[in-house]
């Protein structure tokens, strides 16, 4: 009996070990998880908040994080946003040069109808090549406006669909997407104002070329042989001044 007894209890231990280690294994699984769930939320959250404090910022202007709460992949989407609106703030930067441009701003004044003379060759084609090249850097900041760019870009990053998804909710769920869209609105405004000067510039220079025989500079003005083409001058560079 005592063997049987010894054998038997011993048995029943090793059972009630096995369960430990099965119960304990539990445990530290439902921990394990219970962690992860916790962590995720946490900084799912505190992504949100980061992003509610963003959309704050001047869009036409730098645009950074106030301050970095969250980590991981997390980390990697603040990362990310914020090169997106570097590279749009320099594209912006890059468009705006145009309409402060030194020579663009003289093409109508005495000092370039001397220098260029009666065919305005050099205006004309520096004119037209500003046109080209301004509209093609604003196509490209208008990219940044455009909701299937915005996919592309967070597509082509090195994150799960998790991450991917998150990031989508964050550029359309909390304003970011709307005050793209409104800075999309200010910019086709100015490249219809942009392109009204080169148009207009360029329908000064023909006319000038038209009648190159009918005006002159004399005390740093241009003067014209008749009333009417002083009108038709004035109506031209009036249009964009």
């Amino acid at each position: 009996m005592d063997i049987l007894f010894i054998i038997y209890y011993g048995d029943f231990m090793k059972k009630c070990k096995r369960l430990y280690i099965i119960l304990f294994s539990l445990f530290l699984i439902f921990l394990f998880f219970g962690y992860f769930i916790v962590y995720h939320q946490v900084q799912k959250n505190r992504l949100i908040t980061d992003v509610s404090e963003l959309v704050h910022n001047n869009f036409l202007g730098e645009v950074k994080f106030s301050n970095y709460s969250v980590s991981g992949k997390y980390l990697q989407i603040e990362d990310s946003m914020e090169e997106f609106f570097s590279d749009f703030y320099q594209q912006y930067q890059k468009v705006l040069s145009y309409s402060q441009d030194s020579q663009t701003k003289s093409l109508l004044s005495v000092s370039n109808y001397s220098k260029d003379g009666t065919d305005f060759v050099s205006s004309i084609s520096f004119v037209e090549e500003q046109k080209s090249q301004y509209n093609q850097d604003m196509e490209k900041l208008l990219k940044y406006t455009k909701k299937s760019f915005i996919k592309d870009y967070i597509a082509d990053l090195d994150i799960s669909s998790y991450y991917k998804n998150l990031y989508n909710d964050m550029m359309f769920q909390n304003g970011i997407y709307h005050k793209l869209s409104n800075c999309r609105g200010v910019f086709l405004r100015n490249q219809e104002d942009m392109n009204q000067v080169y148009d207009v510039s360029l329908q000064v220079f023909k006319f000038l070329k038209k009648y190159a025989d009918d005006w002159k500079i004399e005390n740093n003005e241009i003067q014209f042989s008749t009333q009417t083409l002083v009108q038709q001058y004035t109506s031209l560079v009036s249009s964009i001044q």
